[in-house]
Formats: C-alpha cells, structure tokens, sequence
C-alpha cells in the first residue's frame, strides 16, 4: 500500500511538472502585446513635414492605438482620428462623403476596405491639394490696425485665423470624431490657468481646441472656450511643451487600451545644435518661433531620457529632420506667411525620407521585432 502511493505521488509529480513546462512553453509563445501611440510636435507649416513621415509610417504597418497633437499636430492628428471612422468601410462610401465629386476609380477600388496606408495617402493629398499658400491658414492684419489696437489695449494678434477655422470646420465632423475608434487628444495651454490642457476627440469643442493648440502666441488671436469643464482662454500648446511625450503616458494610462508601449514621436524640429541663425530676428513670427524651438528641445531630450529611466520596457522611436526644415527644403524665410504648394510637397518629401533613414538606421531600425510595425 505505501509502495502504491509512492508510485502515485511520483507519477502525479512527473505529470505536474510536464504541465507546468508545457503550460510555461505556452505562455511564452504567445505573442507580445503592444500598444502603440502616435505623438505629433508643433512646427507651424512644417506639419506638412509631419505628414510625409505619417504617410510612411502608416504604409509600412505602423497602427496607432492613441494619437496626441500639440500645435499643427494637433491638426495632423484630429484628422487621423476623423478619417479612422472609415476603418474597415468600403472607400466607396469614403468617398460618397469626403470627395462626392471622385469619380476616376473603379467597381473594384470603391469596393476596397479603407485602411491606415489609405488614410495616410489621404492626410498628404490634404495637404498637397487644400494647404497650398498661406491665405488657406491666415489672413495679415494691417499695421495700423494693430497699433491702433496695442495703444487701446485691445491686441488680439498679428493675424486672423478665419481661414483656418474655415478649414478645420470643413475638414473635422464632429459626429466622425466621437465615432472614430482611436482615442485622440490634443494639448492647449489656459492662459490664465498657465496649465496644458489635453481636449479629448470627445470635447464637444473639440475642433476649437485643434484651432487653440495652433494658436502662436502674438500672431494669433487666443481661442476662446466658451464653458464646460474646459472654459477658458487658450493658446498653442507649444507654450508648454512642443512634443508631448511624458504627457501622452499620463493620458494613455488611463485610456482604453491601457498605457501605450511603443511611441512613435515626430518632431519637426532638429537638435539643437544643427540650428543656423535667425534669417530675420526682427520677424516676430520667426521670433517666436525660435523661441518655441529653443524651448522644445531641452523638454524633448528631457522626456525621452525620462522615458528611458523610468519606464525601460517601453520603446520610443523619435523622428525629425537632420537640419532646419526650412534649410533642408532651401526656402530660410519659410513661415505660416510664405509658403506655396512646391514648398508643401518639398516638406512631405522630406518627411518621407527622415522617416526611412530612421526605419533603416534610426530609432525604427528593427520595427518589427520591437512592435512598432505589424
């Protein structure tokens, strides 16, 4: 009897542990779970840059799970999470409701299901095709004007934003947003709170938060939130931070999909120390521009060693031109004032090829392996 239930205990033993090394044999072959986030910089016109490295991003198998937008990202990204509502739909029906008027593709190519690569091709065709000279953005404001308006108090910026607001009220629908399956959000600073605020796809004034991220400080009017949780008077979210990286965990580790792990971050700016001096200091939208640069890439280099030290499981790809985006493309006076559509499509060329040498050399160099491609 105690020689049976020896020989029992042993075999109930042996089993146990085949189970166990079968059961851990298992577990490890299931694939990694990774959640990717897509972070958007500020950068004025050069979000055109941001769109050529979107576009290739997105074709070679990147899927955002979260997107966040501070200035022109914020723009980048409201219209990701507005066309992410056509996911899985047939480009037919796409295009029934974004371009009516498409009438050269075929049966076969209306019957296509609209993917992320689709949707990257759309965010440049945006831009190549809608943002091809500076009257589509802004519209200047007489000189006289404003020193009539400095003297009574009265200042409300160097440019008017209708057009933009035009645009974005063409562009983003609201009901789109709130239906779209990727959680968006993008950040504005109060500035009479002095704090970042980020604006869920969810606001109900969501599309005037996009219009208050891209808001540059002196140039453009402050944006108005007129209640809700979110009241307030608002400006470019470039006044905090120009690349929201540490800022995009806090909101991600509360959204549906849990913190993101895998952060695909564009910059439109380059280091530092690859800047050439101000062509015109006295241009107070160089000015202030170079002031958000100056600011951004100490907060940058900041936060990607923060996320180095403090959450090493994560992987960050971060990407952004060599040189000035405006030396790259040979055009030094290159503002939200001058720009035309060759300038656009120089930018989006641009974009694509910082995107592919950080695919093949740079920080996405074995995307796949690291999650960041599928």
């Amino acid at each position: 009897m105690s020689d049976t239930m020896h020989r029992r205990s042993a075999l109930q033993t042996i089993a146990a542990t085949m189970f166990a090394g079968l059961s851990s044999s298992h577990s490890q072959a299931q694939p990694a779970t990774y959640t990717r986030a897509l972070i958007l910089g500020g950068g004025s016109i050069k979000g055109a840059f941001q769109a050529g490295v979107i576009e290739t991003l997105l074709k070679k198998g990147f899927k955002p799970d979260y997107l966040y937008g501070i200035s022109v990202g914020s723009l980048n990204a409201a219209f990701l999470a507005d066309r992410a509502f056509f996911l899985g739909k047939k480009k037919g029906e796409y295009f029934e409701v974004i371009r009516p008027a498409q009438s050269a593709l075929t049966n076969n190519e209306l019957n296509e299901i609209v993917d992320w690569p689709f949707i990257g091709q759309e965010l440049v065709l945006f831009w190549t095709e809608t943002v091809t000279e500076p009257a589509v953005l802004v519209k200047k404001i007489d000189n006289v004007g404003n020193v009539f308006n400095v003297l009574t108090s009265n200042f409300n910026g160097l440019l008017s934003v209708q057009p933009l607001r035009k645009l974005v009220g063409e562009t983003l629908d609201r009901d789109r947003l709130i239906a779209s399956p990727i959680h968006t959000a993008v950040g504005a600073v109060n500035i009479d709170s002095t704090q970042l605020v980020f604006a869920q796809k969810e606001e109900p004034y969501f599309r005037e938060f996009v219009l208050a991220s891209a808001a540059i400080p002196i140039a453009m009017p402050l944006v108005i939130i007129p209640s809700g949780p979110l009241k307030g008077r608002y400006c470019d979210g470039g006044v905090k931070t120009l690349l929201p990286i540490r800022r995009a965990l806090e909101v991600s580790h509360k959204g549906p999909k849990g913190e993101a792990n895998r952060l695909a971050c564009i910059a439109c700016q380059p280091d530092a120390r690859s800047y050439d001096p101000l062509n015109n200091p006295g241009d107070i939208i160089q000015f202030v521009g170079r002031i958000s640069d100056v600011a951004a890439d100490d907060i940058i280099n900041y936060d990607v060693e923060y996320l180095k030290r403090e959450h090493p499981g994560k992987k960050l790809a971060l990407i952004r031109p060599d040189r000035l985006v405006s030396i790259e493309i040979s055009k030094p006076k290159l503002e939200v004032t001058n720009f035309d559509a060759d300038d656009i499509k120089a930018m989006i060329s641009l974009g694509r090829a910082s995107a592919a040498k950080s695919i093949d050399i740079g920080d996405l160099k074995d995307g796949l392996a690291n999650g960041f491609f599928e």
